[in-house]
């Protein structure tokens, strides 16, 4: 079961990494809240209280807050697995 698991997952992290592909300049870095909320499917007042939980991958800048790809991917699948 754990197995299953582990591969729907892996899917489901494939799955995000192509959205991010499919931007029109190609692949980003790093993603603001609003683009965050479109890839998980919830909407900006989630996203934004996402952001706001201990250890969610985040950087600010003055006022903007971007989401490295990379970070986030990997704090997807951590997170995956504490359930």
């Amino acid at each position: 079961m754990v197995d299953n698991l582990e591969s729907i997952a892996r899917a489901a992290m494939e799955k995000l990494f192509e959205e991010l592909l499919k931007k029109e300049n190609g692949f980003r870095l790093a993603i603001n809240v609003p683009d965050l909320a479109k890839l998980l499917g919830i909407n900006a007042t989630k996203a934004y209280g996402l952001v706001k939980t201990q250890n969610f991958p985040q950087i600010k800048i003055g006022n903007r807050i971007i989401i490295p790809v990379l970070a986030l991917l990997s704090w997807l699948e951590t997170k995956s697995f504490e359930n």
